[in-house]
């Protein structure tokens, strides 16, 4: 059967990625948006869709379209890309205008500001949860470049720092040479990590030869397009 020209000019307009399947699963149209998920050319008609490399972490998809053709149910998944994106990808069979199953429409739609969304808001209220309780500990704020923005009293007299000394100033530059340079591991050094995680550091006082232990949450802080902008350091002593 013949694709409709006019679904895939629409789905073309609004930028949907698709791809329409016969059913032996041989791509048999695509959509602009398509090409920039599944790397597609138009000699790639005619050949089938398990040859085609994906952006996709979706090693399941071709047992997911044989299953729809054996079952005609459609599928649908909520699964990432290498590139940091999320997509809901939905199998659905392809009916001609006589109710024939003639294939598969492959659809995928990019959600990753809706995720982004998601997850912001779980840290938020992570974060928002923390400081509820009444949160006295140590508080050192960074912008995703260095830049010191926040911090308390607690963290002055733990860290042995003084706020008005460290605010604006590149914290990878101060941690050389002061106390609380383990406050970060490597794992964070170079990239702000998009999640909250605890880790406890242990600070050792040469002076005084005394140590203390540190529970930390790191928090990563959003802006409104859901960019990261930084992320909010809270230790609690143990």
């Amino acid at each position: 059967g013949r694709i409709n020209n006019d679904m895939k000019n629409l789905l073309n307009s609004i930028e949907i990625a698709t791809l329409f399947l016969d059913k032996e699963l041989r791509i048999r149209q695509f959509t602009i948006p398509a090409t920039k998920i599944f790397k597609l050319i138009q000699s790639d008609v005619g050949r089938l869709f398990t040859d085609q490399v994906s952006v996709l972490e979706y090693p399941d998809i071709y047992y997911d379209a044989n299953e729809v053709l054996r079952t005609l149910v459609f599928s649908e998944k909520v699964v990432p890309s290498r590139d940091g994106k999320w997509f809901m990808v939905r199998i659905m069979p392809y009916r001609t205008y006589e109710d024939k199953i003639d294939g598969l429409v492959v659809t995928c739609i990019d959600i990753t500001l809706s995720k982004k969304q998601e997850k912001a808001l779980a840290i938020s209220s992570s974060l928002v949860e923390t400081l509820r309780k009444g949160f006295h500990g140590l508080i050192i704020g960074l912008q995703c470049d260095g830049t010191v923005f926040e911090c308390n009293a607690g963290a002055e007299k733990h860290l042995s720092v003084k706020r008005k000394q460290i605010i604006g100033k590149d914290y990878f530059g101060i941690a050389k040479t002061k106390a609380f340079h383990q406050l970060f591991s490597h794992k964070f050094e170079k990239t702000v990590p998009d999640e909250t995680f605890s880790q406890v550091i242990e600070y050792l006082n040469a002076k005084l030869n005394t140590s203390a232990k540190v529970d930390w949450q790191f928090h990563p802080l959003f802006k409104d397009d859901m960019e990261i902008s930084g992320i909010l350091c809270c230790g609690e002593l143990e």
